[in-house]
């Protein structure tokens, strides 16, 4: 969180989105075939672990939260993390530069700036927790009020006579007629 601050961490994750590898997996080099023999319509984007180091890289700008202490997680992602130029670079064939100017191979791109990161920095993480929270309270708000409403029409239902339903299921008939 403190490295870069808020504005900068979003335009890193936003270009890290845009590149593809904010939501790529991250494969050890000794299963790179096994994992490029995908089957047929299957996809996906792979970061391995074997790139080359760069001397400025994301290293620079972003701390790896590891509190299990998993080396393996850490010299995996770090491993990723310092392949990637810090900054714009002539010679660089990968880099994001602190605007969220990217380049990628031949491709080159920016951001909108107006992303809220929700993956970098852990003040980002707990707000995206918390917004999902609210987000999903409210459907679960919305759910239950539907499910009140309809509960209500089967009671509405129940207190039906067998006629009156009947009535009702042939009335429903005779304008089924026209729907089709």
């Amino acid at each position: 969180d403190q490295k870069l601050g808020k504005e900068k961490a979003a335009r890193l994750e936003e270009a890290l989105l845009h590149m593809g590898i904010l939501d790529a997996l991250i494969i050890a080099p000794q299963y790179r075939e096994q994992v490029l023999q995908s089957e047929e319509g299957c996809c996906d984007r792979y970061l391995f672990t074997d790139a080359e180091y760069v001397r400025n890289n994301l290293m620079d700008w972003l701390d790896i939260d590891n509190p299990d202490h998993d080396m393996f997680l850490y010299q995996n992602v770090s491993g990723v993390l310092s392949a990637i130029t810090s900054g714009r670079s002539d010679q660089a064939a990968t880099w994001i530069d602190e605007d969220g100017n990217y380049k990628i191979g031949v491709l080159e791109g920016t951001v909108t700036k107006q992303y809220t990161p929700c993956f970098i920095g852990s003040t980002a993480r707990e707000q995206y927790r918390l917004d999902k929270i609210a987000e999903l309270q409210q459907l679960l708000e919305e759910k239950q009020k539907e499910i009140e409403t309809e509960e209500q029409e089967i009671i509405e239902v129940s207190k039906l006579q067998p006629k009156e339903i009947e009535d009702y299921v042939n009335s429903l008939k005779d304008m089924a007629k026209y729907w089709y």
